[in-house]
């Protein structure tokens, strides 16, 4: 959110977010620490861009993105999503929802910021937070709990290509660039990336089939 719009409620959060940041980080710079304390906390940020992704009938990956460059923009980011996420439950039964991670980050953010715009939430299977569990939601960041291992970390154990231009770090800056495009190739590339990990430990885990 730009800093002049923040209540006075919103800047003393920001101002706690920020210390915690800078006691992790005290090399980083003042400008990435307070992106950081408020790209991660749901009542300061806004949602930037979505990426679902899905095999076809075919067995191909497919991927559709949307994003919002602006505060502004948001509401109508996320009411694409839940008409996604409503027209994937219609077409498909047994919708197994999969993320990276999405449990302890993502699922929290999209239900704070749907609220937020009192945007209709469609679908409680996809916020599914309960962290024993991998139905209705397959977060196989899970499996590696103690190691903070990223996805590209895994990709690589796993051999899968992952290709984008940025890193999760560096969202907040091509956003303010006015780069959008950059956002989807990096949300793009992490959902396929994504699936293509789930698939892979499906095949040879039991316990998230």
């Amino acid at each position: 959110m730009p800093l002049s719009t923040l209540t006075h409620r919103q800047r003393r959060r920001l101002k706690k977010e920020y210390a915690a940041k800078a006691k992790r980080s005290p090399e980083e710079g003042v400008t990435t620490l307070v992106r950081k304390a408020m790209s991660f906390h749901g009542f300061l940020c806004w949602i930037c861009c979505v990426s679902l992704s899905w095999r076809d009938q075919d067995g191909e990956i497919e991927v559709v993105s949307r994003s919002a460059s602006r505060p502004v923009d948001e509401r109508g980011l996320i009411e694409w999503v839940w008409r996604n996420v409503s027209k994937k439950i219609r077409s498909r039964s047994g919708v197994r929802w999969v993320t990276f991670n999405g449990k302890k980050f993502d699922c929290r953010i999209l239900r704070t910021r749907s609220l937020r715009h009192e945007v209709q939430i469609t679908n409680e299977d996809l916020l599914d937070e309960y962290p024993f569990s991998y139905k209705p939601h397959a977060d196989v960041a899970a499996l590696w709990r103690e190691d903070w291992t990223g996805l590209e970390d895994v990709a690589d154990l796993f051999g899968i290509v992952y290709e984008s231009e940025i890193d999760g770090a560096e969202v907040a800056e091509a956003i303010s660039r006015d780069r959008p495009e950059l956002v989807e190739q990096h949300c793009e590339a992490d959902a396929k990336t994504t699936l293509e990990i789930y698939e892979h430990v499906k095949a040879v885990d039991p316990e998230i089939r």
